[in-house]
């Protein structure tokens, strides 16, 4: 865990706001479970948001040490790749390894289709990993709704698109304008497409609309929620190590620092 760069720097200052102490947190809970890859990933993720893409690769290439084949880890390493670090030829190598890893996840399916879409341009691809994830989870809204639009506007498939954004609706994502919206386009065959559908959250979430910038009292509140929820994470990691008589998976004792 000490191999990122920035923590060894920062590990000698003081953990004095909420996203420090929220890496803290992220760390001990690493610390007490050196061979589980899913915190490995929830620190990099963490990282990634921070604006820190190189320290996030560092932990996502130590997890794929561990797991190669862990679908969560290599779809973690994709949108990285794609979002924050540029590398299209990367994310979809890594794409398409989580997806043979793990090829029912509506999630990875969902967010390699917009890669297809947005960055490669294959819309040959791009259709087939919508088909793919709408079939997984048919009343996803956000897939249903993001399917929808890429037909009508890449495939020029209006009947089509209006069939999967009704589906949206129904599923209740978009409210009565979602409803007009939809109703719109199926009887006068025209729908106004956002400019745009490749935001991201999270390294391994479904794809998010962009947020607004946040007050300093939202983020403070968000950094406090953070900590609660890391605090709990560490607790429950913490009760794992005690009950396995003081040792982590590699048999070693857990200390926390």
């Amino acid at each position: 865990i000490d191999d990122y760069p920035t923590y060894r720097e920062f590990k000698k200052g003081r953990f004095d706001t909420a996203i420090s102490l929220a890496e803290e947190h992220y760390v001990q809970a690493v610390q007490c479970a050196p061979r589980e890859t899913t915190y490995m990933v929830a620190l990099a993720n963490f990282l990634a948001e921070q604006k820190r893409p190189k320290d996030a690769q560092v932990l996502l290439q130590q997890a794929l040490t561990l797991a190669p084949d862990d679908a969560e880890a290599l779809g973690a390493h994709a949108v990285l790749c794609e979002d924050k670090l540029k590398d299209f030829g990367a994310a979809e190598e890594s794409y398409l390894s989580a997806i043979r890893a793990d090829p029912r996840n509506a999630a990875l399916l969902f967010n390699a289709a917009i890669f297809f879409k947005d960055k490669q341009k294959d819309y040959d691809k791009a259709e087939e990993y919508f088909q793919r994830a709408v079939d997984e989870a048919p009343h996803d809204p956000e897939i249903n709704k993001a399917f929808g639009k890429f037909l009508i506007k890449c495939r020029q498939n209006r009947n089509l698109g209006a069939k999967y954004l009704k589906a949206a609706m129904t599923a209740g994502v978009r409210g009565e304008a979602g409803k007009e919206e939809a109703e719109d386009s199926s009887s006068s065959g025209e729908y106004e497409t956002d400019s745009d559908d490749s935001e991201t959250g999270s390294l391994m979430s479904e794809r998010a609309p962009a947020k607004g910038k946040k007050g300093e009292k939202e983020k403070e509140d968000e950094g406090q929620n953070k900590k609660a929820r890391l605090q709990k994470m560490v607790a429950k990691a913490k009760a794992e190590k005690a009950e396995k008589g003081g040792k982590d998976k590699t048999g070693k004792d857990c200390v926390v620092m």
